[in-house]
């Protein structure tokens, strides 16, 4: 069976990789609810820099906290530590910096159109994980090809640290290109929803 490539992306750093730091991290007692942590208020510090335009930068810290936050995942299997609690924060800490990371895109650009492109990802990325999470519930929910969150974070990452420099070739405002990267990934995430909707329809019909 042929892996997605986000997925075999994901494979690529869990099992090679991150081992050297989850293997510090190991050494230096660091918990992975610690490193959850890290990972989210990293990422909230790029928000500061995203509000005053200063893309390259915001992007470049949202990488190490991505970096931090695909971790904890690994160093908790490999202690034995998973826990519920744990992949609450994870999934919750991932979901609440990504809307952070739009709205203040939007104040900061102030448009009606970086209002748009942000509030219709927020929205379709929460449908997203709450139309997982029910089939998930249901038992129902069938293996699908997705955006995972780590072609997320390369995705809102890659934009915002050259988006900038491409719209400046062009003449065109640094927001530009984040803005177009954003409707962007909104419409993979709203094929993704349709094809959760569709299959768990028929995998409960």
């Amino acid at each position: 069976m042929t892996l997605h490539p986000l997925i075999q992306l994901e494979l690529v750093w869990e099992r090679v990789l991150c081992q050297p730091f989850v293997a510090v991290l190991t050494r230096l007692g660091v918990r992975p609810n610690a490193v959850t942590a890290t990972a989210f208020f990293l990422k909230l510090s790029s928000l500061p820099f995203i509000l005053t335009g200063r893309y390259e930068w915001a992007g470049a810290i949202w990488v190490v906290g991505a970096v931090a936050d695909a971790l904890d995942g690994t160093l908790a299997r490999r202690l034995g530590a998973e826990t519920k609690l744990g992949a609450f924060l994870d999934a919750t800490g991932d979901r609440v910096a990504g809307a952070a990371l739009l709205a203040a895109f939007a104040v900061g650009v102030g448009t009606t159109a970086a209002y748009q492109a942000s509030l219709a990802l927020i929205t379709v990325s929460l449908l997203l994980a709450l139309t997982r999470a029910k089939a998930e519930f249901l038992n129902a929910r069938a293996s699908m090809p997705s955006l995972h969150r780590s072609g997320r974070s390369i995705w809102l990452s890659g934009s915002l640290i050259l988006g900038p420099s491409l719209a400046a070739l062009f003449g065109r405002p640094a927001y530009l290109a984040p803005l177009v990267a954003f409707w962007a990934l909104t419409a993979v995430t709203v094929g993704a929803l349709v094809m959760v909707v569709v299959r768990t329809a028929r995998k409960l019909a």
